[in-house]
């Protein structure tokens, strides 16, 4: 059983916008025809598909990820991709390859992973001077005012309570993720971008962006099968209730992106 809902990434989680690859602009230059990428951790490769968004001409782009299931969702979407697109099965822990790399990419997948040997790892492939861009975005919050309030207490209860497993630590900022790859001897700080976006989201898109969180579908794991659809079918009538009767509330994403250098010569 796969950790995640491929169906539901594909489906409701958003686009990285645009901005907050900026930081890549001046290494990308003119070298996107030539350019080959690495997205580690990459799910249903949504990270690619932004990135790919924002520098057009991206020569490839290898995605790799532990979960057969999420890449298979790569196959949606990878014949409109002007890259050549490869997917292939690997940790950041554990992964090879038979050639560098320019650029690795790592989209709302560090948290999942150790950092030390993810590091070696990634030494091994990024050619030297390649670049490391680590982001990500927090679960989004619905503007205070309306209903918006009780949302936002029904969304932390249920993380923080409900959905936490007992020994679950907190994760942290990205800010923190990263402080061990600031630290780090092989990689120098490049630059990093914050980017706020506002978006209007209906009922049935907000609670299919519930199912692609891995601590609700953690918490589904201990769940009989049987009883899946029918605690699904509670959570969305809890949510309709503190909903209220708009057809759709605006929500705050916030996103944050860092970039490395790899100083290896």
């Amino acid at each position: 059983m796969s950790r995640f809902d491929p169906e539901s990434y594909l489906r409701y989680r958003v686009e990285y916008p645009r901005a907050l690859f900026a930081p890549l602009a001046s290494f990308v230059g003119g070298r996107a025809d030539s350019l080959h990428l690495l997205d580690l951790g990459a799910g249903t490769g949504l990270s690619t598909r932004s990135f790919l968004k924002f520098f057009g001409g991206v020569a490839r782009a290898t995605l790799m990820d532990p979960d057969p299931a999420m890449l298979a969702g790569v196959e949606s979407w990878k014949q409109e991709a002007a890259a050549e697109i490869h997917t292939c099965r690997g940790s950041g822990e554990a992964f090879v390859m038979d050639e560098s790399v320019d650029l690795v990419l790592v989209g709302s997948a560090w948290h999942w992973m150790n950092l030390q040997a993810t590091l070696r790892n990634i030494q091994n492939v990024l050619k030297p001077g390649g670049a490391l861009f680590i982001f990500e975005y927090q679960f989004p919050k619905a503007q205070e005012q309306g209903a918006g309030r009780a949302i936002n207490e029904f969304i932390r209860r249920s993380f923080n309570s409900l959905w936490k497993e007992p020994d679950q630590r907190p994760r942290g900022s990205l800010e923190e993720l990263v402080q061990g790859v600031r630290e780090h001897p092989q990689f120098s700080f490049r630059g990093e971008s914050r980017i706020e976006s506002e978006l209007p989201l209906g009922i049935e898109e907000f609670f299919g962006l519930i199912l692609s969180q891995s601590r609700y579908l953690a918490f589904e794991r201990g769940i009989h099968p049987e009883g899946i659809q029918e605690a699904r079918a509670g959570l969305l009538h809890e949510l309709r209730q503190v909903w209220g009767e708009a057809a759709s509330h605006f929500f705050t994403y916030r996103f944050h992106g860092v970039r490395f250098q790899n100083r290896s010569v």
